[in-house]
């Protein structure tokens, strides 16, 4: 079950202005208005890394969570370590990305199990991606 992103970034947001933690965001309001509205919709690697590379700079706070729910329902998908070793034989700059995300603890216990079971059946071709997400996952 995967939680509400909308809800945790106002409870998020509410908790750190009523605290007095609020900072400078580099993400611009609207933005992060659009990133919350439209990061479940990020439904390939090819999608995440061009919503990545517009939005990066929103991959902060609340929202970075939303980024790592992301993240992880992605590598759990069918064919989800393939498509990501073609993103990072493309685009490496966003290994320690992708890769700093799987090691949250916002990694749903779902999806941890989805990837889990993705990477039981990698391909010797993706070998090493798949050793670096069962790394970042901690996995055996």
């Amino acid at each position: 079950m995967r939680i509400n992103v909308h809800l945790f970034v106002l409870v998020t947001v509410v908790s750190q202005c009523v605290s007095g933690v609020a900072k400078a965001n580099p993400c611009p309001q609207f933005e992060a208005k659009r990133v919350e509205e439209t990061i479940q919709q990020v439904e390939t690697w090819p999608q995440f890394a061009a919503f990545y590379n517009k939005y990066k700079t929103c991959d902060v706070d609340a929202l970075r969570y939303a980024f790592t729910q992301q993240i992880a329902h992605l590598a759990g998908d069918d064919q989800g370590l393939v498509g990501l070793a073609k993103l990072l034989a493309r685009q490496p700059h966003l290994k320690p990305i992708v890769l700093g995300h799987l090691r949250s603890e916002a990694v749903s216990s779902e999806d941890r199990d989805r990837i889990s079971n993705a990477l039981r059946a990698c391909k010797p071709a993706h070998k090493r991606v798949c050793r670096d997400v069962r790394n970042a996952l901690e996995l055996e």
